[in-house]
Order: C-alpha cells, then structure tokens, then sequence
C-alpha cells in the first residue's frame, strides 16, 4: 500500500502490529529471511560513512 498522506498513515495505524505476523526478535528475522531467500547475503554493513564502498558481508 503507498503511503501518499496522513490519512494513509492513520488507516496502516489501526489494524494491531500482533496481527501483521512480525518477527518477534532480530533472529526471527534473518531467519525467515534466510528461508525466503536462501542464496542472499545475511547482512551487509559499513563501519563509517567513510568506508560505505568496502561493506562487510555476513552470508
């Protein structure tokens, strides 16, 4: 659903986030992801803004 203004913000707001099916926790998260999409890199990360072109990568 695009999100164009307030309204649209408010009618997401309504429905209760226990009944979106969410990860409970962080580790939920790589998970599901790593079920989704299993030949995806976990996770991708810089330490600075300086080193953004050098991403460490956790598979």
């Amino acid at each position: 659903m695009p999100v164009r203004d307030l309204a649209d913000i408010q009618t997401i707001e309504t429905e209760p986030l226990a009944t979106r099916g969410l990860p409970r926790t962080t580790y939920e998260v790589f998970m599901a992801s790593a079920e989704r999409w299993p030949d995806r890199k976990a996770l991708s990360f810089f330490w600075t803004a300086d080193t953004y072109q050098r991403a460490s990568t956790w598979t």
